[in-house]
């Protein structure tokens, strides 16, 4: 009877063994991928090139898209920039609004994760993440521009003064988001933002939310970003370097629901600008954290995270700290990333 025990032990934790080597192969395997279109234009091509050189992933051209799998590409990178392309998800190259249906939609609702850049922001309306599609919308041949460009992460700042009651009473501060970590803030415009791109040739290519477009509809009260978040399950982490108000939204984080189990981020700035991605480190910092926060075997990637048997009200930052319930921001509870104003 002895032996019969010990063997039934053993076996139970060889099994067990199995089972964790399986799954730490399987994180293993996985890596972000980013998507080739047939034939990259300049910019495209310098963002393919250093993905290559730098990023521990694949590249997946549009050809093989079909067989993309969650399991082993947990972020696919789309980037889509063009001049002369006209606005709308219709008129992404390469069937991309097609695909968009087929293949990107049933992904994100099985658990991938997308990070859309430039032009390809649209693709959130095309799977039908977001009811909103992008309409502020630049497609030139880009022209010569001392400023420098960046992003404005405290979104509705309504004031320079950060020790002001307005500034502290209206503000959804974001600079502590994994996309922005090891960042270096700048006080170009009279409040810290991170620069991107400074004098040069500027594309100037936003593909972006207008939030006081009529036909969004979006109320006023307590602001069209609180509406716009509320309305997408989503967060509004960054907008125009110079922009104190609530009026638009360059990269938007649409967080995970019932319909869709992975998240899309999407940044549609114009100072992410491909022609001038040597200016400054942030530029490859912010690429970096991007892919990482959306790939779940690296530690700003969490997605999920079980639920505390005792605690079903219990609450975790994005690095899988237990935090207090009445933490604001964005947190993980039961799971899934809410947000807690």
């Amino acid at each position: 009877m002895v032996g019969t025990h010990l063997n039934a032990t053993i076996m139970k934790h060889f099994l067990l063994l199995l089972s964790f080597l399986s799954c730490t192969l399987a994180a293993l395997a996985q890596k972000p991928a980013m998507l080739k279109l047939s034939s990259p234009s300049s910019t495209e091509q310098s963002a393919l090139d250093w993905f290559s050189a730098n990023v521990d992933g694949t590249i997946i051209s549009v050809d093989t898209l079909s067989s993309l799998s969650v399991e082993k590409t947990p972020c696919l990178w789309i980037m889509v920039d063009r001049v002369g392309l006209t606005m709308g998800a219709e008129n992404l190259p390469d069937n991309l609004n097609t695909l968009a249906t087929t293949v990107l939609k049933p992904y994100v609702q099985a658990g991938g994760n997308l990070l859309l850049t430039n032009h390809a922001t649209q693709l959130a309306y095309a799977i039908g993440r977001t009811t909103y599609a992008p309409k502020l919308f630049g497609n030139g041949a880009g022209s010569e521009n001392a400023d420098e460009w960046g992003i404005q992460a405290v979104i509705g700042r309504m004031s320079d003064d950060s020790t002001s009651t307005a500034y502290n009473a209206a503000a959804y501060d974001n600079r502590s988001h994994a996309i922005y970590k090891g960042l270096e803030e700048n006080n170009a415009y009279g409040h810290p933002t991170f620069a991107l791109i400074g004098k040069g040739i500027k594309l100037d290519h936003n593909c972006m939310w207008d939030l006081n477009l009529a036909e969004y509809g979006l109320a006023d009260n307590p602001n069209k970003v609180a509406d716009f978040e509320d309305k997408n399950g989503a967060l509004v982490l960054g907008t125009w370097q110079h922009v104190i108000d609530y009026c638009c939204a360059g990269i938007v984080e649409f967080l995970p629901n019932d319909d869709y189990a992975g998240t899309v981020l999407a940044c549609g700035l114009a100072a992410y600008d491909w022609t001038q991605w040597q200016y400054s480190p942030n530029f490859t910092k912010f690429t970096t954290n991007m892919i990482n926060y959306l790939t779940p075997s690296t530690p700003t990637g969490i997605t999920t995270v079980a639920a505390d048997e005792a605690d079903d009200d219990a609450c975790y930052n994005l690095d899988g700290q237990r935090v207090s319930r009445n933490a604001k921001g964005l947190v993980i509870k039961k799971g899934k990333k809410v947000i807690i104003r």
